[in-house]
């Protein structure tokens, strides 16, 4: 838990979770994470998870966990939300605008549907170092949709496509140094605590 993988691993659980839940419209590889204004010789995929910020969750900030194996205490881990955007995009093939739109769109009402019915991702469908946290939850951001148009601008002559804006996390990572115990030096004894255990003898 909390490896320095983990938002690596939290995209990859949120890609593969669309793969295999929407062989239904698109084969895996076109469901990519990359920027949407990347374009390969390949073509464009139809579908792309883009992170695009990551923030310090401020409720969880530097959250304590227990201590080591050898009982040395481990520094808080820290608890990221990781901003995605998840956009889909035209096919390739056919002169048909309205079908090529039509599709598109059903591309990103499915992506949508399943993130949705998967809002809380657990047990094997975590990835790597996030298999032993209890969850990650994907929340659909209404707030965010000007980070949508501010993240299309930073593209040149590529035209907006259709896209929503989720949070994903809390994501862990924790520090590999655990700091030295502080060695007791001095004991402190309740007087009144003594006097009355000599009482009750």
């Amino acid at each position: 838990m909390g490896a320095y993988t983990a938002v690596a691993d939290a995209s990859e659980t949120l890609v593969e979770l669309l793969r295999g839940q929407m062989r239904d419209l698109v084969v895996e590889s076109d469901v990519a994470l990359t920027s949407p204004g990347a374009t390969g010789t390949d073509g464009t995929p139809r579908l792309t998870l883009f992170l695009y910020r990551t923030e310090v969750n401020p409720y969880l900030r530097n959250r304590d966990h227990a201590g080591t194996a050898d009982s040395r205490p481990k520094p808080g881990s820290l608890a990221l939300d990781l901003h995605y955007l998840l956009t889909a995009h035209p096919s390739d093939g056919g002169s048909d605008e309205t079908a090529r739109s039509l599709e598109q769109q059903r591309v990103l009402g499915r992506a949508v549907q399943v993130l949705a019915d998967n809002s809380v991702v657990t047990g094997s469908n975590l990835r790597a170092s996030l298999a032993d946290d209890r969850e990650l939850r994907v929340v659909f951001d209404s707030q965010s949709t000007n980070d949508a148009f501010e993240v299309w601008n930073t593209f040149t002559d590529v035209p907006f496509q259709p896209s929503v804006v989720c949070v994903v996390g809390p994501v862990f990572v924790e520090s590999e140094t655990a700091p030295e115990a502080q060695r007791v030096v001095s004991q402190q004894v309740d007087k009144h605590l003594l006097e009355g255990r000599d009482a009750d003898e």
